[in-house]
């Protein structure tokens, strides 16, 4: 049997039709919003949670607003939008059929040996949760005294060096770092391994890495997070996508993520069941 040409035509057309109709996301669910963002639809300023669809205006009160949303193909930021200028979101999500390029290092990378510490800190600013614990492999790099991890920096013109390394590892959480308070932002760090602290001039020193901690409100986080997790559950999507999911999320709403502190803080919190 011919089919004949029209038909066939017609055909293609509906398919191709079909397949951009399909990749279309039919909404998405807001992570965060940053500033004010009004949705017509909602009549209302977006939140955590809100559903917001393809046929929906939204207006951005900034230029420095945004909002992060989600749906099964991942994470998206609408942001940059010029003052008091409505624009149709089904445009926007134009740019969202091309699947985004995430530059993520491995879920699973280790961070017991110093080499691998050294490249998970090799970051201007670090996200550090909780008591922002590090283990050191401690057959291959003792911790005995008078071996140990200081930090190092300067707060109110005063320079600050202390330990804070344990048996096992050491620790970047914010009361570990900083036992009194500082000033509005927290300072540059620098971490470093030693030898032998009693002999410092005639002992190796190995530094560790040179940031700022970056430190945030954990309970609105857990909030966030549940966002992503609950969205990708819904679409029975891998519990290692949404892994890789909250590390793209993190790193591109605050700073580069250290995997082992996540992953240990996800657990303690019970982030994710």
């Amino acid at each position: 049997m011919i089919i004949p040409k029209r038909i066939f035509i017609l055909i293609a057309l509906w398919s191709i039709t079909f397949q951009v109709n399909a990749q279309i996301p039919t909404s998405y669910t807001v992570i965060k919003v940053s500033g004010k963002v009004i949705s017509k639809i909602l009549n209302r300023q977006l939140q955590s949670g809100d559903i917001v669809k393809p046929d929906d205006h939204l207006i951005f009160d900034t230029k420095d607003a945004y909002v992060h949303m989600i749906n099964a193909e991942g994470t998206k930021t609408i942001r940059n939008i010029p003052d008091n200028s409505p624009r149709e979101f089904m445009q926007l999500m134009q740019t969202f059929l091309s699947p985004e390029k995430k530059n993520k290092a491995s879920r699973g990378a280790s961070t017991t040996n110093l080499e691998n510490i050294k490249k998970e800190l090799s970051y201007d600013t670090l996200l550090i949760l909780g008591a922002g614990s590090i283990s050191i492999d401690t057959i291959e790099t003792t911790l005995h005294e008078p071996a140990g991890v200081s930090v190092n920096y300067v707060n109110k013109d005063k320079k600050v060096s202390k330990i804070i390394s344990s048996k096992t590892g050491f620790n970047l959480g914010k009361s570990f770092l900083f036992s009194e308070e500082v000033e509005s932002s927290y300072p540059q760090v620098t971490i470093m391994y030693h030898q032998d602290r009693k002999d410092p001039y005639f002992t190796p020193s190995y530094q560790l890495g040179s940031f700022v901690p970056y430190y945030v409100r954990e309970a609105e986080l857990q909030k966030e997070l549940k966002v992503i997790i609950s969205t990708f559950k819904a679409s029975h999507l891998t519990s290692d996508k949404t892994i890789d999911e909250i590390f793209h999320y993190l790193s591109l709403e605050y700073a580069a993520p250290i995997h082992e502190n996540v992953n240990a803080w996800l657990i303690e919190n019970k982030v994710m069941k």
